[in-house]
């Protein structure tokens, strides 16, 4: 089952700082095996975003039979989660554009290789952060929120393992 999940974060000509709101927009998207979604070159409130995933991935960990949502902020775009007792993730990619609700694809991955994707997001902006922004501001808010975060989903990422 092992695939390749990746949460694309990346720093682009495409960006957007806000201290004021301190949002920092950058591009970002789903990608398994090359499959992107919602497309590859989607931008977003990367560090808003990134933190609701986590905190919905983070707290999926000791649910049954639960649905979580990951929103994108911008835009009708979602995918609904949910986790099976082998630890296995049910991806449902969604436009819900006006009235109509798609399901533009449905992606089955482990609980891990999700968790992996999110703590490699995770370095990847605190990156982004240091290196791409001259003004420290956003680094100085974030860095705290995400060295937290990372050492959540490390620890979990090994409780799995050593289970498994």
């Amino acid at each position: 089952m092992a695939k390749m999940v990746k949460i694309v974060t990346e720093y682009a000509d495409k960006y957007y700082l806000s201290t004021k709101h301190n949002e920092v927009f950058t591009t970002f998207y789903l990608d398994v095996d090359g499959y992107c979604f919602p497309n590859d070159s989607w931008s977003d409130f990367t560090c808003t975003v990134l933190q609701w995933w986590i905190k919905e991935l983070v707290n999926l960990r000791y649910m049954e039979n639960h649905t979580s949502k990951l929103f994108f902020m911008d835009g009708s775009y979602r995918m609904d989660v949910s986790k099976d007792d082998n630890m296995t993730l049910t991806i449902n990619c969604i436009n819900s554009y006006g009235f109509n609700e798609t399901v533009e694809s449905t992606i089955i991955c482990g609980y891990v290789e999700f968790l992996q994707a999110l703590l490699q997001a995770t370095q990847d902006i605190l990156y982004i952060l240091h290196f791409a922004y001259p003004d420290k501001q956003a680094e100085s808010i974030f860095q705290p929120i995400f060295t937290k975060y990372a050492k959540t989903l490390k620890e979990i990422i090994s409780e799995c393992e050593r289970q498994s």
